[in-house]
């Protein structure tokens, strides 16, 4: 755990001639607590100063990062492909089950321009908004409870799809490029999350606890500080400092502004 409390060191040297008359200076430590979170979240975005960059030692960092977009985009497809199985329209469980099919092949490597479908012309767009007419009468009738109803519009939607199937297949596969088309977008930008920043979200967990007299900075994970200070951790890996917690110059200016504000 890393705690810096404004009670020691030098912070305390600075300050403390200006906290003593006060009577209560709980309030300015939840506000010198408040700069300081501020400053090191600053320190996390900016990625130091004078952080060592990450060791590209082993090439399978990016090779994680790489796996893990694809795990996450392959889920979410999955979760799009149950839910479109569980809707009334099967023709959307089929274009999301295509939509999976060619996320694997690009996922193996494949070429996307190699995924060719045929022109979408005015009979396939007239057919997609009769179709489209259909499918919401049945979805009404459903909705309403009218099983007799809906099972006539489910014969006539049946009737129109096995009567113009050509033009829905290429409907069909129209909305499967579009979808296709943003596959590698997906994968990079969840490759990007993959990679993250410097020690990831560590940053968002320092909490500062202001008390009557005393401010602490901490972080309820226990390995956080290795990487504040550096040093060995588990199985002898030796981890760089990267430091986030401590208390300058500037801010114990800041911090003695602050109080002085409160007198």
């Amino acid at each position: 755990m890393i705690t810096a409390d404004v009670d020691t060191s030098e912070v305390v040297e600075a300050i403390a001639a200006i906290v003593r008359p006060l009577e209560d200076p709980g309030e300015a430590l939840e506000k010198i607590g408040a700069y300081k979170l501020a400053k090191v979240r600053q320190v996390f975005a900016a990625e130091g100063p004078g952080w060592p960059p990450r060791a590209e030692g082993s090439k399978s960092y990016a090779e994680r990062a790489r796996a893990l977009a694809v795990h996450r985009v392959r889920r979410k497809l999955q979760r799009e492909l149950r839910r479109a199985k569980g809707s009334d329209d099967p023709l959307r469980a089929y274009r999301r089950n295509q939509v999976l099919k060619e996320f694997e092949r690009l996922a193996r490597g494949g070429d996307p321009s190699q995924s060719i479908l045929a022109p979408v012309t005015a009979r396939e767009r007239a057919v997609g908004k009769e179709r489209a007419v259909l499918v919401r009468e049945l979805r009404e009738r459903k909705k309403a409870g009218n099983e007799r109803g809906a099972r006539r519009s489910q014969k006539r939607l049946d009737e129109f799809d096995a009567a113009n199937r050509d033009a829905i297949d290429i409907l069909d596969g129209n909305r499967v490029r579009k979808s296709v088309a943003g596959l590698p977008g997906r994968i990079a930008r969840a490759e990007k999350r993959g990679a993250g920043r410097l020690l990831g979200r560590l940053g968002s967990g320092i909490r500062a606890n202001a008390r009557k007299r005393s401010l602490t900075l901490a972080h309820p994970w226990k390995h956080a500080g290795i990487h504040n200070e550096g040093g060995v951790a588990g199985h002898g890996a030796r981890i760089p400092a990267r430091p986030f917690l401590y208390w300058d110059a500037d801010d114990v200016d800041a911090a003695a502004e602050i109080i002085l504000r409160e007198v």
